[in-house]
């Protein structure tokens, strides 16, 4: 993981906050970097939308979320109360997408810098290098040939009902008087 990799070249200078550490935990972390005792907060993108922290110089984006208004909330954490601040946002190509979006709803082209020759870039891939599919279309069942609103009965619905009329009773229609039909039944047997 990326906060691991931070953790180990800058110990104890950062703090992390997602879902699997505890309330206290998470605010004793936010209490720290308020107090000036922790360069910075390394967060998941959910548990980022919770934070309110003031003074915030910088914010550096290791992907472009896929919702533009994601990455304005993200970004606008560095301008609250008519301050400034330095948004840095790193991308893959597969996120040059996400990143026009951005551009198109502030309305405003944001700066490319090309990536420092004298950083070494890792060849292991973080989760937003890699190249994967958008969860709504992992959830899609695959459709199959007959798997439709048109398939054929299955064979215990293929029976055909002969309708014997003596084993279904007659529906009467309108109010009838109870009496009445003892009565006209109980005239048909005496016939009998």
């Amino acid at each position: 993981m990326l906060h691991e990799s931070i953790e180990e070249d800058f110990e104890g200078q950062f703090g992390v906050i997602h879902s699997n550490k505890s309330q206290n935990y998470r605010l004793s972390t936010m209490a720290s970097f308020q107090e000036g005792n922790l360069r910075g907060i390394i967060t998941t993108d959910i548990m980022a939308r919770g934070l309110d922290i003031s003074d915030i110089t910088h914010v550096i984006n290791f992907e472009i979320p896929e919702y533009p208004e994601l990455y304005m909330h993200r970004i606008g954490r560095t301008g609250r109360a008519d301050a400034t601040g330095t948004a840095i946002s790193f991308f893959t190509p597969r996120e040059e997408e996400f990143k026009i979006e951005a551009e198109v709803l502030m309305n405003m082209e944001l700066d490319i810098e090309p990536f420092p020759e004298e950083v070494e870039i890792s060849i292991k891939l973080i989760g937003p290098e890699k190249d994967k599919q958008p969860i709504k279309f992992l959830m899609k069942k695959p459709k199959l040939d007959g798997d439709g609103a048109f398939h054929e009965k299955a064979k215990k619905n293929t029976k055909v009902n002969l309708g014997h009329s003596s084993k279904t009773k007659k529906k009467t229609h309108g109010s009838v008087n109870r009496n009445m039909l003892k009565t006209r039944d109980k005239k048909r047997k005496d016939k009998k």
